[in-house]
């Protein structure tokens, strides 16, 4: 669980998410715990499952990358989430953007 500290940099949503408006590391919802960063996904995982197997990585089902409520984390792994992310068409807009950089101006 989330100490009170913590929950106040929460936010809840109409929809039911539980957003992070704390610090991120690489994106990420974390925390320091002395000089260790601390990923909250994983710590409010293996608090109510246990340990993450080894190469698992924890996710927000629901696709919102700073989402820590418990009932919308579960285990992957780094290749499956990307393919889960692109599915729901996260970085799509971001994709298709630098695709259009790279093609070459019209002439004319």
């Amino acid at each position: 669980m989330l100490t009170e500290k913590q929950m106040r940099k929460t936010v809840r949503t109409a929809d039911g998410h539980l957003l992070w408006t704390g610090g991120l590391a690489n994106g990420y919802p974390a925390v320091k715990c002395g000089d260790r960063t601390l990923y909250v996904k994983r710590a409010l995982w293996e608090e109510t499952h246990g340990t993450i197997p080894e190469g698992a990585v924890v996710i927000s089902t629901c696709g919102r990358r700073t989402c820590v409520e418990s009932a919308h984390l579960g285990l992957s792994t780094p290749g499956r989430y990307a393919s889960v992310r692109d599915a729901l068409g996260r970085y799509a807009a971001k994709a298709e953007k630098s695709e259009q950089a790279l093609r070459p101006a019209p002439v004319g």
